[in-house]
């Protein structure tokens, strides 16, 4: 039956939890999946009420947050269950997240850039050569509700340097304008070696 199966599978796998202690948004939640006529279980979801909120993030009321997230596998349920293993952790290490930004002009507040960033960060860290094989495992392995993970030793690839094209020589064949605004002519080998002696 293609990517579907015949009979539904009804299993439900369900987590709940609650933090009434919190005077500024007391809340009881409940997580409850199924694979339903899908062949495989892709999803993958966070729920984690008591992520320690630094000074500056801080109300008067809650020193905690609360972060829910549901991962849809999309045709694998590895980095679904690889998100849910490292949010947390990540979002905890971004830098708007440990330190208030030194200016307050940033349009996006600092929750949200750490929001972004991590994902960003998650984006590298399943592109490391050294997490390859644990996300072969995430493949088939089912995590328990509620289970996480630190980044460890491999910690967080750091941001790829861009370059901006101020700085960027052409090598090979160029094109030349004659000055008249006339249309741009490919430049001979040595006018292109010319062009890119002048621009160095």
């Amino acid at each position: 039956m293609g990517t579907y199966l015949s009979t539904p599978i009804t299993t439900k796998s369900e987590e709940s939890g609650e933090a009434l202690d919190c005077p500024a948004a007391p809340l009881v939640w409940g997580v409850v999946d199924m694979q339903g006529w899908r062949k495989f279980m892709e999803d993958s979801h966070v729920a984690q009420t008591d992520v320690e909120v630094p000074p500056h993030l801080q109300t008067d009321q809650d020193h905690f947050a609360k972060v829910f997230g549901v991962f849809d596998g999309h045709g694998g349920a590895e980095v679904a269950r690889f998100t849910q293993l490292y949010l947390v952790d990540v979002l905890t290490k971004q830098p708007t997240w440990v330190k208030a930004p030194e200016t307050d002009d940033h349009v996006v507040s600092p929750v949200g850039q750490a929001l972004v960033d991590t994902f960003h960060a998650l984006d590298r860290m399943i592109d490391q050569p050294e997490r390859r094989d644990e996300l072969i495992r995430l493949r088939t392995n089912k995590l328990q509700p509620g289970e996480r993970k630190t980044v460890g030793e491999l910690g967080i690839p750091p941001e790829k340097v861009h370059h901006s094209l101020e700085n960027v020589t052409t090598i090979g064949t160029s094109l030349k304008d004659d000055n008249d605004g006339n249309a741009a002519k490919p430049a001979s080998t040595k006018e292109s070696a010319e062009l890119t002696e002048s621009t160095t």
